[in-house]
């Protein structure tokens, strides 16, 4: 597998980054140790993402940065997805660097009745895949979601294993794990910690009205 290795640095880095996934596979795309600031990215067939030990992406915490991410299944008016893929195949996010979602930017006050930070009316997802299969989520740490962190739609052959979720217990409805009209789904060794479910098993309706799954 050809590997391309993006060097950590303090300015955006979306258009590296989807610049490499955008070569085509088969291709491992390598964030080194450091910081990586990234709007919204689209993963395609038979890529892989690798956070190096001591990696950190940041994603941009604009709702705006995502425009070009959008996805096609609503979730609690939100469009649009951090990381997102449709109808790819052998795709897969590993190592062991974290994902850093500044979800708290999201939110618009505190909520003193409920003990709750209020959300934002629009909030990214931090991982839509809709469609995908063979999907492998390994070793990686995702802290402060603003909504739902990893949503699969209507996927199969999909392995989730030690990856930890770490969100903002004071943060509505940043489920953890939602698995939405999906076939053949493990999960496995995982530690995962959200103000709201830890794993969801659902089916959605998409923008189209057709039923995901």
């Amino acid at each position: 597998m050809r590997e391309i290795r993006i060097p950590a640095g303090d300015n955006e880095a979306t258009a590296s980054i989807q610049q490499a996934i955008d070569i085509g596979g088969p291709v491992c795309v390598v964030l080194g140790p450091g910081r990586h600031i990234s709007g919204g990215l689209r993963l395609a067939s038979d890529v892989e993402l690798r956070l190096e030990d001591g990696a950190e992406l940041h994603f941009i915490a604009d709702y705006d940065a995502y425009a070009a991410t959008r996805v096609a299944v609503i979730a609690e008016d939100s469009d649009r997805a951090m990381i997102a893929a449709a109808g790819a195949s052998h795709i897969a996010i590993t190592g062991k660097g974290r994902i850093i979602c500044d979800g708290t930017a999201f939110s618009t006050g505190d909520d003193a009745e409920m003990g709750t930070r209020i959300p934002a009316k629009l909030r990214p997802r931090l991982l839509v895949l809709d469609g995908c299969e063979g999907v492998r989520l390994s070793g990686i740490t995702v802290t402060n979601s603003a909504m739902w962190t990893l949503h699969f739609v209507d996927c199969s052959h999909v392995a989730i294993e030690n990856v930890r979720v770490e969100n903002d217990l004071r943060m509505p409805n940043t489920d953890g794990v939602v698995i939405d009209g999906c076939r053949d789904v493990t999960i496995t060794g995982c530690d995962i910690a959200t103000a709201d479910d830890g794993v969801v098993l659902k089916t959605s309706i998409r923008t189209d009205g057709s039923i995901a799954g």
